[in-house]
């Protein structure tokens, strides 16, 4: 019983941080759209 909380904790902490990265990422990706309009890679 412990160790599923555990576990349930663990996968939910990883999901959370790789939500928070992904956002930050789509943030930093719009930025230096802005920034870098010609030098976009198709």
């Amino acid at each position: 019983m412990y160790f599923n909380f555990l576990y349930r904790a663990i996968i939910s902490f990883i999901y959370f941080e790789i939500k928070r990265i992904i956002i930050n990422f789509k943030i930093g990706v719009k930025k230096s759209d802005i920034t870098n309009i010609n030098n976009v890679p198709e």
